[in-house]
Parts: structure tokens; sequence; C-alpha cells
């Protein structure tokens, strides 16, 4: 049988501190600058790590003021406040020391590692029993709220020093190639935003042959395609503007069940606004599901392979923050559909649904489509403003062939990488739970991890 200590009891044997965030008076939204020092906010917090994307910044000077509130590798955040974010806790990584914890923040620091491993900790604090134990805690129904001495009440497995860091080795070999798919499913689809933005919004091969320029980066017979001049409009020759109303195939939303899905936990995968992000992200705790009758009834919104996926409204009053998806290779499911906040887009095959994706994603398509949004309170896009959507693009069907042969592979690598990625969350998350209660042992973990891998 295991040892269990409370966090309580660490903290006064000075093995754990705990430290909230500045106090709202010491830290203000003018406080906030472009560029500077991240500070850690509750909504920073997310399933073991920070989400760099949301974290704002202060000054090196306001970080000095703060400074009594820098984290250290190692150091555990809990997310203080929100039905949505107690619960969740993160593990400050090499890259972000120097960071400031924020006001909606609390720190736990593990002082030595005589008798807990700090990576072993972090993970504890992952445990499904865990999160759930944190949650009823929390004080406050409307905005539930976490402080030091419901943290001091959590009960910590001691495991024999060396068995916690082969736990913590374990998990966290699984969640660093998570990581490291995560950074190459990015760098993969930059590689085919950065191709789409030289050859259809710069027009890089078109100016070198102009110039009297070999176009770098393809062979003579790609080149040959691309025109050596500009016509008085600006574009390449026998290029032009094309609206998305003669290039779509299908154009059309899904819908729900009468009364919602927030009461149905199986069946067929819905997919909502606030899982379109970008090619091969997807946040399957958000997951909700219509009945499988349901579904089969379903005449539009059901999903297939190469589908672009466009969030048709939300965002702020006044302001629609539109995201662009592109599934495939079975991510995000081999079978799903959507809701009606959600268009499926397909083009015609001459352009191509790698294309579509790239074009409707880009900046140019972005603006359009903040423009062409219409509503105050709930700003969102119908049917005619998707139609009106334009974009440049050349007469040559060849041409976007060759392109589509050369982002095919990034793009879909991206879902690839995400499906690997979900097999060793399902794993590592089926394997957490049973290592910190003893249920499996450390050698039998190894083995089921080395298969999969």
């Amino acid at each position: 049988m295991k040892p269990f200590s409370e966090i309580g009891e660490l903290v006064e044997q000075k093995v754990i501190s705990l430290q909230t965030g500045p106090f709202g008076s010491q830290l203000h939204s003018y406080d906030y600058i472009e560029n500077g020092v991240p500070v850690v906010p509750t909504e920073g917090i997310q399933g073991g790590r920070l989400d760099h994307s949301v974290l704002p910044k202060i000054s090196a000077e306001k970080a000095s003021e703060l400074s009594r509130h820098k984290l250290l590798v190692g150091d555990v955040l809990f997310a203080r406040r929100g039905a949505q974010a107690t619960g969740k806790t993160a593990r400050v990584r090499d890259n972000e020391a120097g960071f400031i914890c924020g006001t909606g923040a609390i720190r736990a620091r593990i002082h030595g590692e005589a008798v807990l491993n700090r990576d072993f900790f972090a993970w504890f604090l992952t445990t499904p029993d865990t999160v759930a134990w944190i949650r009823e805690q929390a004080i406050g129904a409307t905005m539930p709220n976490l402080n030091p001495g419901i943290i001091k009440r959590i009960e910590v497995p001691l495991f024999p020093l060396s068995e916690q860091r082969e736990i913590a080795s374990i998990l966290g070999a699984l969640d660093d190639k998570i990581e490291l798919n995560r950074k190459t499913a990015a760098t993969l689809e930059e590689m085919a935003r950065a191709l789409y933005r030289s050859w259809f919004v710069d027009f890089d091969p078109v100016h070198a042959k102009a110039s009297g320029r070999t176009p770098s980066h393809m062979d003579a017979t790609t080149a040959a395609l691309f025109p050596d001049s500009f016509g008085e409009d600006g574009l390449p020759e026998a290029w032009e503007w094309h609206t998305f109303e003669d290039l779509y195939t299908v154009l059309e939303t899904g819908r729900r069940p009468k009364g919602g899905v927030s009461e149905i936990s199986k069946g067929v995968p819905s997919i909502g606004a606030e899982s379109i992000k970008r090619v091969g992200v997807f946040d399957y705790g958000k997951t909700k599901f219509v009945p499988r009758d349901y579904f089969e009834g379903m005449k539009k919104g059901k999903l297939a392979d190469g589908d672009v996926l466009v969030y048709k409204d939300g965002g702020k009053p006044g302001e629609l923050r539109p995201a662009v998806s592109y599934v495939s290779e079975g991510f995000p499911f081999s079978e799903a559909c959507i809701n009606e906040h959600v268009f499926r887009v397909r083009v015609k095959e001459e352009l191509g649904q790698h294309i579509a994706y790239l074009a409707l994603s880009e900046e140019h398509c972005m603006w359009q489509m903040r423009e062409l949004a219409t509503g105050v309170a709930q700003p969102g896009l119908n049917q005619s403003a998707m139609k009106a959507l334009a974009t440049i693009l050349p007469d040559d069907p060849v041409l976007l062939t060759a392109f589509t042969k050369l982002v095919q592979p990034l793009l879909d690598g991206c879902n690839e990488k995400a499906v690997e990625s979900q097999t060793l969350a399902t794993l590592r998350d089926a394997l957490l739970p049973r290592l910190m209660s003893g249920e499996l042992r450390v050698g039998a973990a190894h083995e089921q991890v080395e298969e999969v891998v």
C-alpha cells in the first residue's frame, strides 16, 4: 500500500511552497504590451501545458516589479477560477522560465527532490480523480474559485523516488512525442502556406521570369507553367479573380437535434465552431455527439475525407473571428457530422481541396469574411457572403495540379501526425491513473508504450 501525504503536510515540511499570483491592483490591463515578458492567466493553463497563444505580455520593468511571481522550470500552475478552468494545471517547461504567474493562477514549487519528483507531481495532478476532486471543492457555483487551502488538502501518493521518476519518464516520453508531432504539423502547414503565398499571393515565379531570372525552388517543367509578364490589372497574364460561387460544388451546414446535444454522451461526433482551429488541430475534450439514428437521417452536414470546414459565426459583438480547418486521413474522426455553426465546403476537382483550404484560410479571404459578416450581437457568414469570397487563380489546371502535388503530402501529413498523437494521448491517459494508483507496474507500462511507439 503506497503512503499518501496531503500537500499541506508537504508545505509544513518545506517540500512544497504555494503562492497565489499578484493582486489585481498590482497588474492592470494597461500594463499589457505587444511584446515583452509573458504572464500566465487562467486561460493560459491547458492540458498540462501553457498555451502560449493566449499569454499577454508586460515590460521587463513591470516584470521586475513582480519578480517574486517569476516562474522556474518545474513549477506547477493551478487555474484559479472559472467552471471550465478549475482543475486544470500546467507544468513550466525549459523555455518558460522567467514567465510571470498571473492573477488567475496559483503556483506550486517543489524544493529539492528528496521526497517528491517535480514531473511526477505534475502528472499526478492531471489524473481524472484529482481533477474531479479539485472541481468539487472549488468555491462558488457561478464562478468556482480555487485557493491554497483547498490545494493543501490534496493527497499525493509518495512512491519510492526511483519509481516516481520512472512513471514520470514513461508519461513524459509519450507527451514529448505528442508535442513533437504538434510542432512538426505546424511546420508542415507553414511550409504549405509559404508555398501558397509565393505562388498565388506574391507571384514570386512570375516576378522572377519577368526579370529574366529562373524561378527558385522548382524544376524547369513547373517553371514553364508560369507566365513571364503581368497584365494591366497587376495580375500575372491569364490569371484573374474568381469568386467562390463559381468554385463550390458543396456549401452546406449541418444541424443538431431539437433541444441541443449537451445531454447526449455517445453516438456520432458532431463538430461545432469551438473545434474549428486549423489543419491537424482538434480539441477532443469538447466533442459533442448526435444519436446514431439522427445522423443516419441527416441529408446534409456529414463529413467526407478532404472537407474544408469554416466557422461561420461567433467571435465578440461586432467582430467575426473566422477559422478554417481541413479534415483528412481519418482526422479528427473516421465518421462525423457538423452542426449549424459550421460550413462544409467542397470545390471543383480541378481546384482541389488543398488549395481551397489554403485560399480560404489566407489572410485576404479571412479579411473578406470579416467584412462580409452580418449581424452585430452575433456576427456571422451566410451563404451569400461565402459565395462572394474571391481569390486569384490561374486558368491553367496543370499549374493547379502541380501545386497540389507539392502541398498534399504537407497538409495530409499534418493530419497524419494528429492521428498518431491521438493514439499516443489515448495510451497516456489510460496509463496515467493506473500508474498513479499502483494498479499497473512500471515494467508493464514500458511494454505497452514500446508496442505503440
